[in-house]
């Protein structure tokens, strides 16, 4: 296929399971299905905006010269042959890059002195809540894990920062039974979101991505409010996903 044969005006749009963001002066894409991220330089990158609907949207800041059109088609071929992109606009998403708000604040300075009693329902729930990370991350992948917590509930209520910190404290507190604080933040994150859950709170799973060299984080968040990290941590990360 080129794109002379298949017309200047021919529209692609993402696979619901790649997910982009601009990071570095490139596009990076996050394929669930693969488990794995792909970054695209800025020439291509440009030169694939007028064929991908909202790509243009997740393009770098300094604009380079484009690439040639053989190369694009090839690029997009390749990128519908791997199942990334779809001319369905039915079975297709927009590239625009995800949207969270600014972190600026935390929920872990200082849970150590924060009042909040362990109760037996507490070490059960988050007893249950590890233990299904630990399955899931196993036996379950990314792409199904998106697809859960996307369609899942979220947070209709006004946010109580102090229940959740409370909850979190609880958390902080009892992980040392069960693994360190060294432990991947992928199952420190979906732990926590799977104990906070039991009480009430659903925020936001943040997966983000920072180059030079490149790197992969995520935590959780609502609002401007981090849960198990700090504001000026993930700032570093440009959010490609938002669950």
């Amino acid at each position: 296929m080129s794109l002379s044969s298949a017309g200047a005006s021919s529209r692609y749009w993402l696979a619901p399971h790649v997910h982009a963001c601009s990071a570095g002066n490139q596009v990076i894409l996050l394929d669930l299905r693969r488990d794995k991220y792909l970054g695209i330089g800025a020439p291509a990158s440009f030169a694939l905006a007028p064929h991908i609907e909202g790509w243009a949207e997740t393009l770098p800041v300094d604009r380079p010269d484009t690439s040639p059109d053989n190369e694009t088609s090839s690029l997009l071929t390749q990128m519908v042959e791997m199942g990334m992109l779809t001319r369905d606009v039915g079975k297709g998403k927009t590239a625009r890059p995800a949207e969270v708000d600014y972190p600026k604040a935390t929920l872990i300075d200082g849970y150590t002195e924060v009042r909040s009693a362990i109760r037996s329902k507490d070490a059960f729930r988050f007893a249950a809540a590890s233990l299904t990370a630990r399955a899931l991350l196993r036996w379950r992948s990314l792409e199904y894990l998106a697809d859960r917590f996307e369609s899942g509930r979220s947070c209709k209520s006004a946010f109580d920062s102090d229940s959740a910190r409370r909850c979190v404290a609880k958390f902080l507190r009892l992980r040392p039974l069960a693994f360190t604080a060294q432990d991947a933040c992928l199952f420190d994150s979906l732990a926590l979101k799977l104990f906070l859950s039991k009480y009430g709170f659903f925020p936001r799973w943040v997966f983000g991505v920072a180059t030079g060299p490149f790197t992969a984080h995520c935590w959780l968040q609502q609002g401007g409010t981090v849960f198990n990290d700090t504001p000026e941590h993930v700032r570093k990360y440009t959010p490609i996903m938002v669950l």
